[in-house]
């Protein structure tokens, strides 16, 4: 969704249509944890392909690379801008080719409006869903709570990156919360629900949100943005519940540390919008 935002946001500038790489998705990479590209649930505008801009269709990251640097320097291919290595110029009128994460809203934040419409969804919610969406619109102080677990604690790769939020962080925000909103209604999201429901005794109202798993996880992006306010794990998929959402003066706590590792902290410091309170 960063990678989508920012994409999109350039090719607005630049008056150029926007494509999607995919093919990374199916390259076999054993220290990254699986994924599918899902954007297909929203409104994006882009065109979606497996495609090397550099005409080859190396499954190797080494051969890819080797692909770029060889035309680029025989400019055979648009000009390559990667993450924070040299200028972005959004007034190239003959195209560009993106590659990076771009974990922050300063990417996007001026084309914030037309970003939040792309990542409206396609299908109308399920009568599961629905039914949260009602019981959200009914709570008095809607706050979603995100608790990131799974592979942060069981891939040895993500564990040692990411690490995972403890207790200790949920009830602190919750007390911030409190006292400057007073009663709370929890609705919490997880990729563990069941060790939520025995494991979370946070003092409030709690409705643990499970039913949305597998292929349908991304529904729980809908009922997060739909609550007032935010408490989110160090997880991307909680910033964008939290980002989308639509509720004059909702607070949104984030963790102060993001990653495990200290050195990956430094380089990721505006990941969290200012406007979000950090504990």
């Amino acid at each position: 969704m960063f990678q989508y935002a920012m994409g999109r946001s350039v090719a607005d500038q630049c008056g150029l249509p926007l494509v999607l790489d995919t093919s990374l998705f199916y390259t076999h990479r054993p220290k990254m944890t699986k994924r599918e590209y899902e954007l297909h649930h929203f409104n994006v505008r882009a065109e979606v392909r497996q495609w090397d801009p550099y005409g080859f269709r190396f499954n190797s990251a080494l051969l890819r690379k080797a692909s770029r640097i060889l035309c680029n320097g025989l400019h055979l291919a648009p000009p390559l801008y990667r993450e924070n290595v040299g200028h972005l110029d959004v007034n190239n009128r003959d195209g560009l080719c993106i590659e990076g994460y771009f974990q922050s809203e300063k990417w996007f934040v001026e084309n914030r409006e037309r970003i939040r419409q792309d990542f409206t969804f396609v299908a109308e919610p399920s009568k599961e869903d629905q039914q949260i969406l009602d019981a959200i619109g009914r709570a008095q102080v809607s706050v979603s709570l995100h608790v990131r677990r799974g592979d942060y604690l069981t891939h040895p790769t993500a564990a040692t990156l990411h690490g995972v939020c403890d207790i200790a962080y949920y009830r602190k925000a919750l007390q911030h919360l409190a006292s400057c909103i007073g009663n709370l209604d929890l609705f919490v999201f997880s990729d563990e629900p069941d060790w939520c429901r025995a494991e979370l005794n946070l003092g409030f109202p709690m409705q643990v949100i499970g039913h949305n798993t597998g292929m349908n996880s991304f529904a729980d992006l809908r009922l997060m943005s739909a609550c007032k306010h935010h408490i989110i794990a160090n997880s991307s998929f909680s910033w964008w519940g939290a980002w989308l959402g639509n509720h004059s003066y909702q607070i949104v706590v984030a963790p102060a540390q993001w990653f495990a590792d200290p050195n990956k902290n430094l380089v990721t410091r505006d990941l969290v919008p200012s406007s979000w309170l950090r504990l």
